[in-house]
């Protein structure tokens, strides 16, 4: 028997650096890490960019909220016992190709996969695949709205994958399940879509 643990969006900025400096990690996590480490597998949607380089690149958005989180934040992560992010959400390029490529190597580093996000696209489309015991999960993750090229990977820079186009979605995912289905026993679909503050997707 095998567990999996995911949540929705784990924000490591605003005053997440003052809590850990004056209360530490232990106050942030509570008795959460009691519960994670108990799953073979744990995922979250990382919706800051974990970085001290780069600078702020404008999205396109009309009122941008900036999410960076500090390197040694990731201990918080790794408390958790996190072994997958999703990254392909619009905070992932706050500070630009840098930002991303910074946090995609400690990550790399730390053995914390990365849906979503990549030096190029075919990097950032790719399924993520974990396996557990006899189990192999695979997780894909994409970013569907907010037109702007700011996000986007290609095949020469790095970004987040990221599709607006409707027939785009659907041929790409399309793909990517056949792809996934043939070595993966679950696919896990995280994507980050719509516009915030709507009644339906």
């Amino acid at each position: 028997k095998y567990k999996l643990f995911t949540s929705g969006d784990c924000i490591l900025a605003r005053r997440m650096h003052y809590f850990y400096e004056k209360y530490g990690k232990n106050w942030i996590l509570g008795d959460l890490p009691s519960i994670t480490k108990e799953c073979n597998v744990v995922m979250t949607n990382l919706k800051s960019v974990i970085t001290n380089q780069g600078n702020i690149v404008a999205k396109g958005e009309k009122n941008p909220y900036v999410y960076r989180a500090s390197p040694k934040l990731v201990e918080i992560l790794l408390d958790l016992n996190i072994n997958i992010v999703t990254t392909a959400n619009n905070q992932s390029i706050n500070y630009g190709e840098s930002g991303l490529e910074q946090q995609n190597r400690i990550l790399n580093q730390l053995e914390i996969a990365v849906a979503g996000s990549g030096m190029n696209y075919d990097e950032a489309k790719a399924p993520q695949y974990i396996q557990v015991g006899e189990v192999t999960l695979a997780f894909i993750s994409t970013f569907t709205f907010l037109d702007s090229d700011k996000y986007c990977a290609t095949n020469t820079k790095a970004g987040i994958f990221h599709l607006t186009d409707k027939d785009k979605i659907l041929e790409e995912l399309t793909q990517l399940y056949k792809e996934a289905n043939k070595y993966a026993d679950l696919i896990i679909f995280s994507p980050h879509w719509n516009k915030n503050w709507t009644n339906t997707p």
